[in-house]
């Protein structure tokens, strides 16, 4: 069985960054006692599923979805674990677009390119480009 697009929650993540220690296992074990999620596990069941597309939701608190480095590494870590092409694995925000899926598209989730910003620009210039990238 395949899926065009896995929507999983991705609620905590290993984040060396904001100082997490102990490493990814002990973080997986410490989740699922609490019945949720990580990016890797995110990532694990989009490949059982045979997913084309991971759109990760339902994080942490502590992960601010304006914390570009921090959501990019959960979309990293999902990605390698899901072996898929990184512009096909997305951490979700509040208001964002994505394209009802068709068989016939194969354009990615949100392309590679629109995670990186010109210096000074907003979150709105951000929005828009995703907009575009999907008309």
């Amino acid at each position: 069985a395949h899926a065009d697009l896995l929507v999983h929650e991705a609620t905590n993540a290993y984040i060396p960054m904001l100082g997490d220690t102990g490493g990814v296992g002990l973080l997986e074990r410490t989740t699922i006692k609490h019945g949720h999620s990580t990016p890797q596990m995110a990532g694990r069941t989009a490949a059982d599923f045979g997913a084309h597309a991971l759109l990760l939701t339902h994080f942490s608190q502590r992960y601010h979805p304006k914390a570009r480095r921090v959501m990019r590494a959960i979309e990293e870590a999902a990605q390698q674990a899901a072996g898929l092409p990184l512009e096909n694995v997305v951490a979700a925000n509040d208001g964002m677009v994505i394209p009802v899926w068709q068989k016939d598209r194969k354009k990615p989730l949100r392309p590679h390119s629109a995670h990186v910003l010109p210096e000074g620009a907003s979150e709105d210039l951000e929005f828009a480009q995703d907009l575009m990238a999907f008309s």
